[in-house]
C-alpha cells in the first residue's frame, strides 16, 4: 500500500492507463449478478491503485465482502477472484463477466490464453468456456509443468486457479516480468481454506498470495455469506464497479472523512436514521481494522492509517472523544462506532510510550481511564458510563494481579451501548472482553458449592475477575505448551463427575464440553476467597477426591507468574479487594509442594 499523503476525494480511482474504451467498466458491462457456486473468500487490495470490481450486497453480506479486484501493474493487468468455482457453470452473468475479463486482460491483443495446471490448481476452466473463447478467436493452451519463458512468450492472459503447489522463485520472477511487461493475469484463490488444510503454515505461505504480492492483491481468511441474496445457499454478488466507494484503504478513509466533514454537526443522528449511510460508514471502519489485523503492512502504512484516525478524532472531538454519553436507545450506532474506532486505533501500531500518549491525548482520556491506559494499556469501551466506583475496582484489580499473566487491552460494556448495528465486534489486538454494567453492590454471588460455607462476592467484581481470567487462560496458559497440557490433563482426569471440580455446582460434564470456562470459573472462587478455595480442595481430598486440590495448586501456580510467591484474594459484597502474598516452594520439576499462609500455618503437598 502506498502512503496516503492526502485525503482523496470521494471517487473511485481510475488508473491513468484506463480509457473510456478499456477501463474497468468494460469488465462489468452487461453484468448484474454473478454467483460463486461455493463459499468464497475476501480479496484485499495491497495498495491504493487496486480497483474493487465486485462485492456482496452491503446490507447483508459479510464485511468486507470484496470478491474481485482489478489492478494495473506497469504495463500489465490483473484480475483476482475470491473463489475458483465462479466459472464452472453458466449461471447468471458469470460467463459474461469472465469473457469481459479475458478481453480486458488481453491488452496486448495476443488472443492466447494459457491455463496453468502444474501446481495443484483446484480451479478449472470448463470445456464450454474454452469453446466460447475459441469462438471469439482465442487460442487456449494448458501448461501442465513448470512455467518457462517459452510458455509465456505468446500469452495474452495467464489463468492460475487456486494453486496449492509451490511456484519456484524462477517461476514467480517470470510471472512478475510477464505482468509488468504487458501480460494479463487472471487469478482465483480461496484464502479461508488454506490454513485449516495446511497445518503449520500461514497465508503468507499460500502460493496464490506469493503471486498476489507483486500483483497488489491478497486472499485473507474472511469468508463471505449472504442470508438474503443467495442461490443454493451461496452468495449472489450484486454490487459492481464503480459503485464500491469504500472497499479499499484509500476509499474507506476518503469516505469516512467526507461523510464526517459533511455531517459534523449531526453525525450521530444521521447515522442512526440513514441505514445505508450507517452501513457504509461501518464497512469502512471494519475494512481498515481488518486490513491491519490480516495483512502485514509496513510501518509507514500503519502510521498512515493511525494518523488518519488521530486526525479524524481530534478534528471532531465532540463526536469521537471520550466523555460524551450517547443515548443507548436513540444513538446506539454512534456509541458502537466510537468504541470501534477507539479499539481499532489501539491495534494499529506497537504500544510504545509515545504511541500510548498520542492515543490518550487524542481520545481525551482522563482520570482512571488514563491511569488504566498509561499503566496497563487497558482501554474501557463503556460509552463513558462506568461509575467511579466501578472504574476504581477495575483499576485496583489490575493493580493487584501479575501483569505478566495477561495481555488485556480492552474491556467493553455492551449494556451501555444499546443495539449493535451491523454486527460490530470490539475484539482485535490483545485480550478483549465484555462485562456487565451492574453497579457494585447491585447483586452478590455465592461462588462456592454447598459442601462448604458460603463465600459471597459482589456481582460486578466477580464478572471482572471471570472475564479477565479468560484472557489469562488464552494468553498465559494457552500459549505455553506445558501449562496448556496441564490444564487439559486436569480436565481429562476430572472427567464428567461434577464433584471432581472446585466449581461442582455446574452440571456434569460442563468443563469437558466447555474447557475454555475452566480457569475463568475457578477465578470466581479464587477472588471471592482464595483461602476458602484452598479449604474446599482440602476438604474434598479428605473425602477421597483429589482433583480439586490439584486444581487449587495449578491456579496458585498461574498466579505466581513464575516467581516464588502466589497471590490470595478476598473480595466482599462492596467490591473491597484484599490481597496477600503467599510464599510457595517447588520440587525439582518446578511443581508447587508448599503454601505458607502465615508464619504458623502452612501446607505441604506430596505430588504423585
Amino acid at each position: 500500500m502506498k502512503s496516503l499523503l492526502t485525503i482523496l476525494p470521494l471517487l473511485l480511482f481510475f488508473s491513468p492507463k484506463a480509457s473510456a474504451q478499456n477501463g474497468p467498466e468494460q469488465i462489468v458491462t452487461g453484468v448484474d449478478t454473478i454467483w460463486t457456486g461455493g463459499s468464497s473468500s475476501t480479496v484485499f487490495a495491497l495498495n491504493d491503485s487496486v480497483i474493487p470490481l465486485v462485492a456482496g450486497n452491503e446490507l447483508t453480506a459479510s464485511i468486507p465482502s470484496v470478491v474481485s479486484l482489478a489492478n494495473y501493474v506497469n504495463d500489465g493487468r490483473v484480475i483476482a477472484m475470491g473463489h475458483d468455482g465462479f466459472f464452472n457453470e453458466d449461471k447468471f452473468d458469470n460467463y459474461t463477466f469472465f469473457l469481459n475479463a479475458i478481453d480486458w486482460l488481453d491488452s496486448s491483443d495476443r488472443k492466447t490464453v494459457v491455463i496453468t495446471s502444474g501446481h495443484g490448481e483446484w480451479g478449472r476452466v470448463n470445456d464450454d468456456l474454452k469453446n466460447r473463447l475459441s469462438e471469439l478467436g482465442y487460442s487456449v493452451q494448458t501448461v501442465a509443468g513448470r512455467l518457462e519463458e517459452s510458455n509465456l512468450a505468446s500469452a495474452g492472459v495467464v489463468i492460475i486457479g487456486n494453486a496449492w503447489g509451490e511456484f519456484t522463485q524462477t517461476e514467480l520472477a517470470l510471472l512478475q516480468s510477464y505482468l509488468e511487461e504487458g501480460g494479463g493475469l487472471f487469478l482465483s484463490g480461496l484464502g479461508w481454506s488454506w490454513e485449516p488444510y495446511n497445518p503449520g503454515k500461514t497465508l503468507d505461505d499460500y502460493p496464490m498470495n506469493k503471486i498476489g504480492a507483486f500483483s497488489g492483491v491478497r486472499w485473507v481468511n474472511g469468508g463471505i455469506s449472504d442470508p438474503v441474496h443467495n442461490y443454493n445457499g451461496q452468495p449472489l454478488y450484486l454490487t459492481f464497479y464503480p459503485n464500491l466507494k469504500y472497499q479499499t484503504s484509500a476509499g474507506a478513509r476518503s469516505f469516512l472523512d467526507s461523510v464526517t466533514t459533511a455531517h459534523n454537526e449531526n453525525l450521530p443522528a444521521i447515522l442512526e436514521s440513514n441505514a445505508e449511510l450507517r452501513v457504509q460508514y461501518i464497512v469502512s471502519l471494519k475494512l481498515l481494522k481488518t486490513l491491519v489485523e490480516e495483512i502485514e503492512l509496513s510501518e509507514q502504512q500503519l502510521d498512515d492509517i493511525s494518523q488518519f484516525y488521530l486526525d479524524l478524532i481530534t478534528s471532531n472531538p465532540d463526536i469521537f472523544q471520550k466523555g460524551r454519553v450517547y443515548n443507548s436507545r436513540t444513538e446506539s450506532s454512534m456509541a458502537w462506532i466510537r468504541e470501534l474506532m477507539h479499539k481499532s486505533l489501539q491495534g494499529f501500531r506497537p504500544l510504545t510510550p509515545t504511541v500510548k500518549e498520542e492515543i490518550a491525548d487524542a481520545l481525551n482520556l482522563t482520570g482512571i481511564y488514563r491511569q488504566l491506559w498509561d499503566e496497563y494499556s487497558v482501554m474501557l469501551l463503556d460509552n463513558s458510563q462506568l461509575s467511579e466506583t466501578q472504574k476504581d475496582f477495575i483499576y485496583r484489580y489490575f493493580s493487584n494481579i501479575p501483569s505478566d499473566i495477561h495481555n488485556m487491552r480492552s474491556i467493553s460494556v455492551r449494556d451501555f451501548l444499546g443495539a449493535n448495528p451491523h454486527q460490530i465486534e470490539l475484539g482485535g489486538s490483545g485480550g478483549s472482553v465484555n462485562i456487565f454494567g451492574v453497579e457494585i453492590g447491585g447483586y452478590s454471588e455465592n461462588s462456592f458449592p454447598d459442601d462448604i460455607t458460603p463465600g459471597i462476592i459482589d456481582g460486578f467484581s466477580v464478572v471482572v475477575a471471570h472475564e479477565v481470567n479468560h484472557v489469562v487462560d488464552a494468553f498465559y496458559v494457552g500459549k505455553n505448551e506445558e501449562r496448556a497440557d496441564r490444564r487439559n490433563e486436569l480436565i481429562a482426569n476430572a472427567g464428567q463427575n461434577s464433584m471432581n471440580y472446585l466449581r461442582s455446582m455446574l452440571e456434569p460434564g460442563f468443563f469437558v464440553n466447555a474447557p475454555q470456562e475452566f480457569i475463568a470459573s475457578i477465578s470466581n472462587q479464587w477472588f471471592a476467597d482464595s483461602w476458602k478455595t484452598l479449604e474446599l480442595g482440602l476438604a474434598r481430598f479428605e473425602n477421597g477426591i483429589s482433583h480439586p486440590i490439584n486444581q487449587v495448586l495449578f491456579f496458585a501456580e498461574i498466579y505466581t507468574a513464575g516467581t516464588d510467591t502466589t497471590s490470595f484474594y478476598r473480595v466482599d459484597t462492596a467490591g473491597n479487594l484484599e490481597r496477600s502474598a503467599i510464599p510457595v516452594q517447588r520440587d525439582s520439576l518446578g511443581r508447587i509442594i508448599s503454601l505458607q499462609l502465615t508464619e504458623e500455618e502452612g501446607y505441604q503437598f506430596e505430588l504423585d
